[in-house]
């Protein structure tokens, strides 16, 4: 039920310390947004919030290609971004597959193997093949391209 106070409305079906997280979640977004981003340290809680947004970012993309046709109106470069920003758990270890970053781009391999290479020659992901399996290969975000995507983000939350 939404209530109302001299604070504001609020709903307090929310409890009150998801409530305070997520206001203190949303100035911490305005306190980087005020400064340098690249400066900033994320939160861990920001950093997760934002691969949040990264993936339902994608996801309504996905859904208006779906419906305008997706083979005329899919932005490869902006997809595989959002994709791999989104995937990034901040583990040194952790990658993701060429072909998983195709699929979610929405582009055949061919076409998202081309653009991974034109953002890898930008400094925005990183890939490696697998030495065991040449036709495995893994992509991981760039300290460059994680820090674009923060900046990304944090300027599109707040719309």
């Amino acid at each position: 039920m939404k209530r109302s106070n001299n604070a504001g409305t609020y709903d307090d079906s929310i409890p009150p310390l998801d409530r305070i997280r997520s206001i203190r979640d949303q100035l911490d977004l305005l306190a980087l947004q005020v400064g340098d981003p690249s400066e900033a340290p994320l939160l861990a809680d920001n950093r997760q919030m934002l691969r949040a947004s990264a993936k339902e970012l994608l996801r309504q993309r996905n859904i208006i290609a779906a419906h305008l046709g997706a083979n005329d109106f899919v932005d490869p470069a902006t997809n595989l971004m959002l994709f791999v920003y989104g995937g990034d758990t901040g583990d040194s270890k952790a990658t993701l597959s060429a072909g998983a970053c195709c699929k979610a781009a929405g582009v055949p391999r061919t076409t998202g193997l081309r653009w991974i290479g034109i953002l890898e020659g930008r400094g925005l992901i990183s890939s490696t093949v697998d030495p065991r399996d040449k036709r495995k290969t893994t992509l991981k975000i760039s300290d460059n391209g994680r820090s674009i995507m923060d900046r990304c983000l944090i300027d599109i939350s707040m719309v």
